[in-house]
Parts: C-alpha cells; sequence; structure tokens
C-alpha cells in the first residue's frame, strides 16, 4: 500500500507552510494503531493542505492516496478520510455555504463563475483535485453498501462533491434509499441529491421519510433549488424544534434551525415576511455564530439588496432593527459585517441605533419588552392585521 507515495517530487510542492516533503510521512500515519497519532496526523494534513479552506499545488497529489487508503477495508477510520477527500474537493460546503470548485471549464464558488485559467495556481490546484477525484467515483458507488454508517455518510458526501457525474450518481443514490436503514445515511444523501438538482427523491422524502433529519434536509435543498411556499411549514418546525445530532450530517451547516432558518431565505419574499416571528424567538436563544443564519433570514425578509446606506425604513424595517439591536452578541461577530452592508445597513449597534432615532437598551427588562412588542407587531402582519403607517399595505397577509 502506498507504494507510490515516495514518487511524487513533494519537496517541489508547496502547502500552507512552505515545502511539502512532509506529506509523505503524515499520509503513510494515518494506517499507524494508535488512533490518538491518527487524530494529531488528520488534524496536521488538514492544517498543511487544507489551511482554512484553501487548497494548495500539493493538494491534489494527495487525492490518489486518500482513494487508495479508502479502497482498503483494512484501513482505519475511512469514514474521516472521506470526509477530508470531501473538503478537499469543495473547501467548506454546506446548505449555508456554496463550494468552491473546478469542473475543468469554469471556477464556482467565488461570486460569478469564471473561466478556468490553468495558469493561475489555485484555479489550476481546483480543477487537477477534481480530476483526480473523478478516478474513485467507483470506489463511492461501492462504498455506498459498506455495513458501516461513517462510511456510507462520508460516500455520499463526496458523491455531494462531484457534481459533473450526476447522471451515474443519481440512479445509484435512489437505490440506496430503498434499501437504506439509517436515517443520518438518509439525511446524508438528501444532502446530496440535493446538490445534484434531484428534485424529485427530495419531495418523496420529504413526505414520506420518518426521520426528522431527512425532513429537514430535503426541506432546506429544495427550498434551494426548486422554491415554493409550501415549504414554509417544515422549515419553520425545525426552527421551532432543532434536532439532536444534525450537525453531525456532511453538509449541515450547523444545527437544523439555522439550516431552515437559512433556506426560508430562498422563499419568495411574502412567505419570509410569514416566517418571522418562530426567526424572532430562536435568534433569542442563539449564541455567537449560531445567531448568523437567523440574521440572514431576517434581513432578507424586511430588506432589499442596496448599494447604498437605507434612510427611511418602513415599519416592518424598523422592528426587525430593533429586534436585531437587542440582540448584543452578533454585533461581535465580523462576519455579519458583508450581510449588513449589501442591504445597505452600517455594522454598528450604535450606528443602527441612532439611524431609527433610539438609544441602545442596556436594561435587560426594557429589553425583553422592546422585542415582545417587535413579536406583537409582527404576529399582526402575519395574520392580516395593518401597521400604524403607510407602508403596512406593501406587507400585509392574508388570515
Amino acid at each position: 500500500m502506498l507504494n507510490n507515495l515516495d514518487n511524487i517530487p513533494w519537496g517541489e510542492l508547496e502547502h500552507a507552510y512552505g515545502d511539502a516533503s512532509d506529506v509523505p510521512s503524515l499520509i503513510r500515519s494515518l494506517l499507524d494503531q494508535n488512533p490518538k497519532i491518527r487524530s494529531n496526523t488528520m488534524r496536521t494534513l488538514y492544517s498543511n493542505v487544507f489551511h482554512q479552506g484553501s487548497r494548495y499545488p500539493a493538494t491534489p497529489y494527495v487525492i490518489p492516496f486518500l482513494i487508495e487508503l479508502c479502497e482498503s477495508p483494512d484501513v482505519f477510520d475511512r469514514g474521516e478520510l472521506l470526509s477530508f477527500w470531501g473538503s478537499l474537493i469543495t473547501g467548506y460546503f454546506s446548505v449555508q455555504e456554496r463550494p468552491s470548485w473546478s469542473d475543468g471549464t469554469m471556477v464556482f464558488g467565488f461570486g460569478d463563475p469564471e473561466e478556468l485559467d490553468l495558469n493561475e495556481p489555485y484555479s489550476k490546484a481546483l480543477y487537477e483535485i477534481y480530476q483526480e477525484s473523478l478516478k474513485g467515483a467507483e470506489l463511492l458507488f461501492h462504498l455506498l453498501q459498506e455495513d458501516d454508517i461513517g462510511i456510507r455518510v462520508g460516500a455520499a458526501w463526496v458523491l455531494a462533491c462531484l457534481p459533473t457525474i450526476a447522471d451515474r450518481s443519481i440512479p445509484i443514490l435512489r437505490s440506496q434509499l430503498l434499501r437504506e436503514e439509517s436515517g443520518w445515511v438518509r439525511a446524508a444523501i438528501a444532502f446530496t441529491l440535493g446538490e445534484l438538482g434531484d428534485c424529485a427523491s427530495l419531495g418523496q422524502l420529504l413526505v414520506a421519510d420518518n426521520h426528522d433529519a431527512v425532513q429537514c434536509m430535503a426541506a432546506c435543498q429544495l427550498a434551494r433549488i426548486a422554491p415554493k411556499e409550501n415549504l414554509v411549514d417544515p422549515l419553520l418546525r425545525f426552527i421551532e424544534q432543532p434536532i439532536d445530532g444534525y450537525g453531525s450530517i456532511p453538509g449541515a451547516g450547523g444545527d437544523s434551525a439555522g439550516d431552515a432558518a437559512f433556506s426560508i431565505m430562498y422563499l419568495p419574499k411574502e412567505t419570509r415576511i410569514q416566517a418571522l416571528p418562530e426567526i424572532f424567538e430562536r435568534l433569542e436563544q442563539a449564541r455567537s455564530f449560531a445567531t448568523m443564519p437567523f440574521v440572514n433570514a431576517l434581513l432578507s425578509a424586511s430588506f432589499d439588496p442596496s448599494s447604498n446606506e437605507v434612510t427611511e425604513f418602513t415599519s416592518l424595517q424598523r422592528q426587525v432593527l430593533l429586534a436585531l439591536l437587542n440582540c448584543q452578541e452578533l454585533w461581535t461577530i465580523a462576519n455579519l459585517s458583508s450581510t449588513f452592508t449589501y442591504y445597505g445597513l452600517p455594522f454598528s449597534r450604535e450606528k443602527c441605533a441612532k439611524m431609527l432615532g433610539v438609544k441602545v437598551a442596556n436594561d435587560d427588562a426594557l429589553s425583553k419588552l422592546s422585542v415582545a412588542v417587535t413579536f406583537a407587531d409582527i404576529r399582526m402582519i402575519k395574520s392580516g392585521f395593518p401597521l400604524i403607517d403607510n407602508s403596512a399595505a406593501a406587507i400585509r397577509r392574508d388570515a
């Protein structure tokens, strides 16, 4: 095994910390009998050839050896190796984050798709990673039938990262669903089928599967690829009732409540407004980075994208912004800065408060009272009652 490992000129290739001459010994350490050594090795490999999601000239050369390791039933932790393999293909990739990869013609994931330029090292690495990974397609189809749940989950995950072979993958994934007893594996397959554009299978899973994680993943993926108003009810259910263990599914962007809230952003705007009360309530319970999908959902329901700073606010916009002002924690998350800017808002609690003509509430009781009033007003919108200003007509709901 790994007989060709030393035939690669690793010292001439680069990863995050310089030349990649350490990679061969790291790959061999994945075979160590000691699980602690294997775990430490995996962390080091992630850091070296996948540092903070970036790929390097050395990264494509790791793929053939991952395929070789995953092929052997004697190798430990093949589920983790499959997870690593998929990450190398697409970078950070989930319900809440689109993949960055190249199919050999275009480069995806950095805004609008761009034509592949093989003279640009990063794009070239993405292309080479993908091409090497395609050589493992038949292995992945076989691994879907392994006894180990982690291996089946991992195989489904890597297939989600290889969309150009969807015509081969979808029939095999559908067949696996018919015999798959594990709800967690079916949820991983649901994520993959969503990435491969199989709306029909997702629709069946949403109405017929009895596993909450499967239904949630199917609803989230359908919201992205085939958004319809009737998806709001299952998504709201998972906002209100998070699923234990959901975050361990490859493709999950966090917990199920966050993925469901994020996915509501794909639905028609009137439907997003309908979901506001539940999103407000869940935002109050979220902490740190878990607030991000709820903030995104709230802003997408109430504001339109704007290159200019918003100077006038509708009643709905005021209520949403007041609720965000009351969530002190979200204002420390720099990742949200671009989200606020996208909607013409400053990412400053004090500036937003000044724009509304209010002061940031430091008193907990006052803060909770303000949020309660917001909930009441939003529920009036949802129920069809007008607000007390001229913008109400534009956001009324049918009872």
